[in-house]
């Protein structure tokens, strides 16, 4: 372990006594003391805990003058260092609805029509990309709530920025993936720095951030005293939230041992870092807590306070004097910001190119001059956006210019894709019928923003279904030419009738003209024409007539 606490605070004592001798006199009424660092390491739910060690300390008036996090560490210190209180960062974590953040896609509500139409097709949220080979996405969830969560996290502080500016400086802990090093942090976009420390492998996709490809820290550094302490911190409390490791019994699945062998290999890193750059680590008993159980927050945040109250001993020798916190905390609010930033006076838009930059910029900034952009309401278009599939996720920085907030919203595309494929396989017990579909989607074919649909279908009916989507005029209107195949069994016959059944064939060609009203609906005028041919067949002797012609229709669809 590094020098204690006591050491450390004589010595500092010793140096002031030292210093009529040695160099000028501090000011009357200045205390000196060590430098406190704060490290919260990443454990998933297990890190709620984190929000009551930071109320704990503040109740026994011990100052936080760095904070480095990793993961779920790097949110609750994210969130701390912008100069809320302990109470604030609770209140905010309570807001979180757990189940929206890990949805793994936007809300059905707020899917475009088109997409709410491929959903209930194919429910399983499983999504190919096709557009060099057939490849999954590096990831279950593109982020794109979380990435909201900590653009809003973010504000007011301005992008670009650097961490030491904020009320309690600060490092997110982040894993380079292709150069294979631990990264804190410090400068630039604060929100995109939180999204990346909050990549966790498998779950969320990893995110470039100024040319690197990142993902969540706990990787090589799961409990960043280092960071903490090449902060300029004299003494550093670890806050370790990691996931213990399990006993054999408890391995008795492919996840299991994966997650078990991801645990020990990170162990020795953290062992090592806390042993050397830790002066008191705080272990909260989080051992039973679910990584997944983010509902159990009141929970797993007492087992915070008892945690840091356990180490209460050793800790209470930092606590300030009532009049020296109050000088902390008159210092640490100084520090904030006192920007507006109750709407968005412009949206610049980044991640994609100059037209498709123009377009977002005018949907996101609406049409309406004379009503601000609230930011809830760039939230929603964002959100909107996102709902089309095409894109992975939305988030946004704050920046200033001339003196006004504006967005600077930052779009990232699928890494896999589009085109897309999504797969869907079904049985119907009673019919005995086989159906396995696939759903091919991709954009800007021959035209910008229009868009190609192939549905094909195997098994007991075979078929196939194409549609090429074009708006008119960059409108709400649009064109959709189609073609569809397909052969079909169909059954009938009850009581004591022998069963019948007829197999058909039909092809069909249309064309619908178009009209998308938000997501909630779509008006279609249309016609079609083609073909059937239908034999029957019946077990006895007695024939079915055939059904043979041309079809010709027309429609109207809401």
């Amino acid at each position: 372990m590094a020098a204690g606490p006591s050491i450390r605070i004589a010595t500092a004592i010793g140096l002031t006594l030292c210093l009529p001798i040695v160099g000028a006199a501090q000011p009357v009424g200045v205390e000196v003391r060590p430098r406190i660092g704060l490290a919260l390491g990443g454990g998933s739910a297990r890190g709620l805990a984190h929000v009551d060690v930071l109320e704990w300390l503040e109740e026994h008036r011990i100052p936080v003058d760095v904070i480095a996090g990793t993961s779920i560490g790097g949110l609750a210190g994210g969130g701390y260092a912008t100069g809320r209180s302990a109470a604030d960062v609770r209140a905010l974590i309570e807001t979180i609805d757990w189940d929206e953040m890990f949805r793994g896609e936007v809300a059905y509500p707020s899917k475009a029509f088109r997409r709410k139409e491929d959903r209930r097709e194919f429910p399983v949220g499983l999504e190919f990309g096709v557009r060099d080979g057939l490849r999954l996405a590096p990831g279950l969830d593109p982020g794109h709530e979380i990435g909201l969560f900590v653009s809003r996290l973010a504000l007011p502080y301005a992008a670009p920025l650097h961490c030491d500016d904020l009320p309690i400086p600060f490092r997110a802990v982040a894993t380079d993936l292709e150069a294979a090093v631990p990264l804190a942090l410090d400068r630039g976009s604060r929100a995109g720095a939180l999204r990346a420390t909050m990549a966790i492998p498998g779950i969320f996709e990893p995110i470039v951030l100024d040319d690197r490809f990142l993902a969540d820290g706990g990787l090589l550094n799961n409990v960043p005293a280092d960071v903490a302490r090449a902060m300029g911190a004299d003494i550093v409390i670890a806050v370790d939230v990691g996931e213990p490791l399990g006993r054999r019994e408890a391995l008795t699945s492919l996840v299991a041992v994966a997650n078990q062998a991801i645990v020990v290999m990170m162990a020795p890193r953290t062992l090592a870092v806390l042993d050397q750059y830790a002066d008191h680590v705080i272990a909260p008993a989080v051992e039973h807590v679910r990584s997944d159980a983010w509902r159990d927050f009141e929970e797993i945040r007492q087992e915070g306070y008892d945690g840091a109250a356990a180490a209460g001993g050793a800790l209470r020798e930092l606590s300030l004097s009532p009049g020296a916190w109050a000088r902390h905390l008159d210092a640490r609010h100084r520090r904030q910001v006192n920007t507006s930033v109750d709407h968005v006076a412009f949206v610049r838009v980044e991640g994609v190119d100059a037209a498709a930059a123009n377009d977002f910029e005018a949907y996101l900034f609406g049409t309406d001059a004379d009503v601000p952009l609230s930011w809830a309401a760039l939230e929603e278009r964002l959100t909107t956006v996102a709902g089309g599939w095409r894109y992975g996720s939305l988030g946004y920085d704050l920046v200033e210019f001339e003196g006004q907030a504006g967005a600077a919203v930052v779009v990232r595309e699928k890494p896999h894709g589009p085109p897309f494929l999504n797969v869907a396989l079904a049985f119907e017990n009673e019919a005995l019928a086989l159906r396995l579909a696939t759903h091919f989607t991709a954009y800007d074919v021959w035209v910008r923003d229009a868009e190609a649909r192939v549905d094909v279908e195997l098994g007991t009916d075979v078929g196939v279904k194409a549609e090429y989507l074009v708006p008119l005029a960059r409108s709400p209107w649009f064109i959709a030419p189609s073609v569809a195949l397909r052969r079909a069994t169909r059954s009938f016959g009850g009581g004591q009738d022998p069963p019948a059944s007829y197999r058909i064939r039909r092809a069909r060609v249309g064309l619908d003209l178009g009209l998308t009203l938000g997501t909630r609906s779509e008006l279609r005028v249309g016609y079609s024409a083609g073909s059937l041919d239908g034999k029957g067949r019946r077990v006895t002797t007695s024939p079915l007539p055939r059904l043979q012609g041309g079809e010709h229709g027309a429609r109207w669809a809401r």
